[in-house]
This record gives C-alpha cells, structure tokens and sequence, in this order.
C-alpha cells in the first residue's frame, strides 16, 4: 500500500534528486567505492530503509555510512562540527510522521567511532565473469533464477529472466550486469512474489505505474551493483534526454520517489532474506 504524505514532506524529499538531476548527476547510476553495507544508524546498528537509504547512500554518499542522531549524539558525549549540514530522516510508515535530523559520524566530534579496519568484500570479486557473477547472486539471494532462460522479458513474463547475449557488449561489462540486475528486481514484482502494480496489471509505458516500476528497477539495480561494486560510470545506454525526462516525472509525480524506494527497498530484502 503507497503512504499518503504531505506535499512539503514529498518537495523535500524530491529536491535534492531534482538538484542532481539537473547537473547531469544520476544518483542510482553512481556507485559509491568501497562497499561499505547499506546505511545504518550507527548507536542502534539498523539498516535505514525506504526513501533514507535512497538519500543516504545514493545521493549523500558519505564515506562511512552510518548516522547519529541528535539526541544520540548528546547521549554518546559527542559534538557535532562546526557548520555541519543535518540530514533529514523520513519515517517509513505516516501515521508516525516525525522528521530526525541525522548527521554522519564524520559530522561529530569527540566520539571515538568504533569503525572497520577491513570493509566488506564484494560479492563476486573484481575478476569473476558473467557466469561466476550470476551464480554467486544466486547463492547469496536464496533464490534459482531460472537456468534455461526463455525468449522474453522479466518484465513480461515474470518467471523467465533473458540476460542480454555477452558478445553483444564486447568489453562493456558493466552494461550486461546492469541489465541483468535490472530484470532480477523485475522478477520479483511478479503477482507470486510482491505482486507489484505495473507488472501484475500491464500498466502502459506511459503510466505513472508503469514509471515507478522503472524506478524500483533503478533504485534496486543500484543496490546489487553497489554490493558487488560495479562501476555503474561505464553504462552505455544512457539516453541524452534520460535526466531531463526523471527531473520533469519526478516533480510531475512528487509521490513517485517515495513509494518507488520503498519498494526497491522491498525488492532487495525479498531477493535477498
């Protein structure tokens, strides 16, 4: 079900993509080196989700990604630096709509961090092939994506994933993962699965369904690509008009975002728990 949020609440969400957007930034296709997880609230050690870990890791993309907030900074004796900027944390559910400030780690003073000297590594190693690569997603994610792949699309049938032929990317790596992981979180809108709108009920391409379909595709994709830290830089199927044409959907739309990261969000837990 889409949360039904305040307009104000839905600007403040959309500005800074816009703003990205609009300098010929694409957040969901950068990804952010090394992987360090998906951000966390570091005194509680939980995974945000939703829209704030869209905000967090695709388009703030701090270094460490973990985040206090006020009130914790205060509990843990801290101080937070000198013209720092907060960042604000949107709840996941409306009936409980209170804003957080929240500041990275690298924002607070007088806290001694207890940090990582080693990272996670990624989960298919800088020189696996396509092969090495699906089959380690496979294992990961709990489930078998189908290994006799049928002619169509996932996001057509559902059931039935086409990875684009290798020779026809040459070198271009990057480009056939991208597309492989795009129709993984796809497959997973299918009506026995998280029964997502846009494939369940065909919505056209010129839907607003059909859009937010499209984004969860993005959103989820960036997700696996920055755990297996893709360089998303290397894609070459970008249209020339691609972040005009989200910018125009995104302020058309203001509700899109929110509920499309949710989903994604959705997506990558169901592939992967």
């Amino acid at each position: 079900m889409e949360e039904d949020i305040n307009q104000e609440v839905l600007d403040s969400i959309n500005q800074p993509v816009i703003d990205l957007l609009q300098r010929n930034i694409i957040p969901w296709r950068i990804t952010p080196k090394p992987y360090m997880g998906f951000a966390k609230n570091y005194l509680e050690n939980k995974e945000y989700d939703g829209i704030n870990l869209v905000l967090l890791n695709l388009v703030y993309r701090h270094y460490y990604p973990w985040y206090l907030t006020t009130e914790q900074i205060q509990i843990l004796g801290g101080e937070i630096k000198k013209d720092s900027t907060p960042i604000l944390s949107y709840p996941s559910q409306s009936d409980n709509f209170q804003l957080q400030q929240l500041f990275n780690i690298t924002s607070v003073n007088n806290i001694q961090f207890d940090v990582p000297s080693t990272f996670p590594n990624n989960l298919i190693g800088e020189d696996c092939d396509f092969n090495q690569s699906l089959n380690q997603l496979n294992q990961n994610s709990g489930f078998q994506i189908l290994k006799d792949y049928t002619e169509g699309s996932a996001w057509e049938l559902g059931d039935a994933i086409d990875p684009p032929f290798r020779d026809w990317y040459d070198d271009y790596t990057a480009d056939v993962y991208h597309n492989l992981y795009t129709k993984i979180i796809h497959w997973t809108g299918h009506e026995d699965r998280l029964a997502r709108d846009a494939i369940v009920q065909k919505f056209n391409s010129k839907s607003s369904a059909f859009s937010q379909e499209h984004l969860v595709g993005e959103i989820g994709t960036a997700y696996l690509c920055m755990m297996v830290e893709l360089d998303r830089n290397k894609l070459i199927d970008t249209p020339l008009d691609y972040n005009y044409e989200w910018s125009k959907i995104l302020q058309q739309d203001s509700s899109l975002l929110f509920n499309a990261s949710k989903q994604a969000f959705e997506a990558i837990r169901y592939i992967f728990h």
